[in-house]
């Protein structure tokens, strides 16, 4: 009897024909992987909650990555209540609202804001204050002033003082800028006026006494030192000064009067050509009517022969 023997093709044609099967079963194997069962999906939960407050993310959202440990409790209770598919589902929802958190945000622009008077006078500090800017990511901010005159300041803090020198209407700018390059502006308008002038106190000097020769309307040396210190007092733009003359008792009585007129004279238009305005001088004379000292000695009369100079606030 004659043994049938397979023809070498056909054994080759079987070996690759199993070798085929085993390589299709493998890749199937490789691409379609065998769910994670509920108790595996709950621990791949529980890393990735770990991840998502190892990266700090409960800080950044702690309302939302909270009611992710809710939902993991939840979770947790379905399996072990035999609710595996629910878990299953719970699970699965969870990790990816878990990575959905982790992912990378898109940067958010800040937002400017300051403060300040609406008014100021010139060379006055006036301070402005960007305190209520806000960078949603909580970055730190450079602040970057434009004062409108011509002058910018870039600083680390929210306050700033600035001086206007002129008096008019400026609107001043502030921009915020963050570390990414996202910016914001805003603005407001600030009315500068003129500055108060403070005024200097008025200084009353006591009143001078020129003196006379006898029988003279000539000022001496003496009175044109004493008349000096009078002009220098009369550079105080808001005072005058009353020039009165005098004479003593000798003669007649209608002769010192005129006496008494030309010496006050005398001190007035010395005052006059001296750089003090005729109008603010009050020139008057009275004779001999008015005596310092009674004429009684030659000492006396010699201090009648005078010219009170009073420098004093106008009335």
């Amino acid at each position: 009897m004659k043994t049938l023997r397979t023809p070498v093709s056909w054994r080759w044609f079987g070996v690759l024909t199993i070798c085929c099967v085993m390589a299709v079963g493998c890749a199937y194997n490789d691409t379609f992987e065998a769910p994670l069962s509920p108790l595996s999906q709950l621990a791949e939960v529980a890393d990735v909650l770990q991840t998502v407050n190892d990266r700090g993310y409960g800080e950044l959202f702690p309302d939302e990555v909270a009611a992710l440990q809710a939902r993991y409790k939840e979770a947790r209770f379905a399996y072990y209540s035999s609710r595996r598919q629910a878990s299953s589902e719970m699970a699965m929802s969870i990790i990816a609202d878990a990575n959905a958190l982790m992912a990378p945000q898109p940067n958010q622009a800040p937002v400017a804001r300051f403060s300040g008077p609406a008014t100021g006078r010139a060379t006055q500090a006036v301070s402005f204050d960007a305190s209520a800017s806000v960078d949603p990511e909580g970055d730190p901010l450079i602040y970057m002033w434009d004062f409108d005159d011509g002058t910018t300041q870039r600083v680390l803090r929210p306050q700033v003082e600035h001086r206007f020198a002129v008096a008019r209407t400026y609107v001043v700018r502030l921009t915020v800028s963050d570390h990414h390059g996202e910016s914001d502006t805003t603005s407001q308008v600030i009315e500068i006026a003129q500055p108060i002038e403070i005024a200097q106190p008025v200084v009353i000097p006591r009143p001078a006494i020129v003196l006379f020769e006898f029988d003279s309307a000539d000022l001496r040396a003496d009175a044109m030192a004493q008349l000096g210190e009078v002009v220098q007092n009369m550079k105080q733009p808001t005072l005058e000064v009353d020039v009165i003359g005098h004479a003593d008792a000798q003669g007649a009585e209608s002769y010192n009067l005129a006496l008494s007129q030309r010496r006050a004279q005398a001190v007035s238009d010395y005052l006059i050509t001296s750089g003090v305005a005729a109008a603010r001088i009050n020139t008057k004379w009275s004779g001999e009517s008015e005596p310092a000292f009674p004429n009684t000695t030659a000492e006396f009369r010699a201090l009648n022969r005078r010219v009170e100079v009073t420098v004093r606030p106008p009335m």
